[in-house]
This record gives structure tokens, C-alpha cells and sequence, in this order.
């Protein structure tokens, strides 16, 4: 997953961290699934690195990679766009 580190959509002055992006949006898709789908393909999820305004969250293994390519990465694409009030590029990286 890539995200921009932005200002949020509340106009608060200063960029939220990358972090509280992931969480909030972890948040959204936590409200979004059953327990057992957030559960075994989002909770697993981790922040990997940030550097030069892109965050790459991890995915534990390519199985689980695959299946956030074909199933969640529009809608987690949605969700970040919507937190920070701007588009937003994503990948998810194993």
C-alpha cells in the first residue's frame, strides 16, 4: 500500500502521520467486514516503511498479497482517498 503523507480533509494544518492513516483506515475496513474476514487478510497488515511521501503496508505472505490485489485494493484505494481528502495510489507490497 502507497499513500501520500497529506493534510487531512479537517484542515487541522499539519499532515496526519502515515500510521494514523493506516490506522483510521484500518478502522474503516474493520466496520466494512465480518470479524473473521478483517481479521485473517487486514489485522495481519503492517507498516513496512515510509520514505519520500509513500508508506508500503505489508502483507504476511503472497497468498494473502494476491488476495488484496483481486479483492480489497479498491476499496482500501476509496478509503484512504476519503481520510485524507485527496486521490490516493495504493499497492500492497509482501
Amino acid at each position: 500500500m502507497v499513500i501520500a503523507d497529506t493534510p487531512t480533509k479537517a484542515g487541522r494544518g499539519a499532515a496526519m502521520k502515515a500510521e494514523q492513516i493506516w490506522q483510521a483506515a484500518q478502522g474503516e475496513l474493520q466496520l466494512q467486514m465480518t470479524r473473521a474476514t478483517y481479521d485473517t487478510w487486514v489485522k495481519p497488515t503492517v507498516v513496512v516503511s515510509y520514505a519520500d511521501g509513500e508508506l508500503v503496508i505489508g502483507t504476511p505472505n503472497g497468498y494473502t498479497q494476491e488476495w488484496w490485489q483481486n479483492r480489497l485494493l479498491t476499496t482500501v484505494r476509496r478509503i484512504l482517498t476519503g481520510i485524507v481528502g485527496a486521490v490516493m495510489n495504493a499497492m500492497n507490497k509482501r
